[in-house]
């Protein structure tokens, strides 16, 4: 069994690896600024994200209290869904191959939620449609603890899924 995880480990290190020539920061951008994939975060300091934005590594930062619970938006083609990760903060993030954008959470990462992408246009310049879901704080965490969510949807403009630009959160 050992010996199969690692073969199962070096061939998912292939694929990002056949991934990252396609994942440069011009090609990306360019890429995901027409996917139409993304996602805003409100929190107490404002809004992070906004509807048709390009991919990024770097992540936005917002700050939140203890227990509070922050909306999520998370934009992609109409009628489709969204999925909604969390991890820890790292440093930049790893293309995987056959999803646009690349992964900004640390690991382990978890699935937090998922849910319908709107058949309604939101009147963004991208058409694209939009799931609501939140996320609350954990009462419980240390002050000034740092964690991050990503979306995951489909692109507006070729149906491939697309990581969105990740929203760090700090605790205070």
């Amino acid at each position: 069994m050992r010996l199969h995880q690692h073969a199962l480990v070096l061939a998912a290190g292939a694929l990002c690896l056949q991934a990252a020539p396609c994942q440069g920061p011009e090609s990306t951008q360019v890429f995901s600024a027409l996917t139409g994939v993304s996602m805003t975060v409100f929190a107490e300091d404002g809004p992070a994200g906004y509807p048709c934005e390009p991919f990024a590594c770097a992540p936005h930062h917002v700050q939140a209290n203890l227990g509070s619970v922050l909306p999520v938006e998370i934009y992609g083609r109409r009628g489709t869904f969204y999925a909604l990760l969390g991890g820890m903060p790292t440093l930049g993030c790893q293309p995987i191959g056959g999803i646009g954008g690349a992964l900004a959470l640390g690991s382990p990462a978890f699935t937090l939620g998922f849910g319908p992408i709107s058949d309604l246009p939101q009147g963004a310049a991208c058409d694209v449609g939009v799931g609501q879901t939140s996320f609350a704080v954990p009462a419980g965490a240390s002050i000034d603890m740092a964690f991050r969510l990503q979306g995951a949807s489909f692109s507006v403009m070729d149906g491939g899924l697309v990581f969105t630009r990740a929203v760090e959160v700090r605790v205070w």
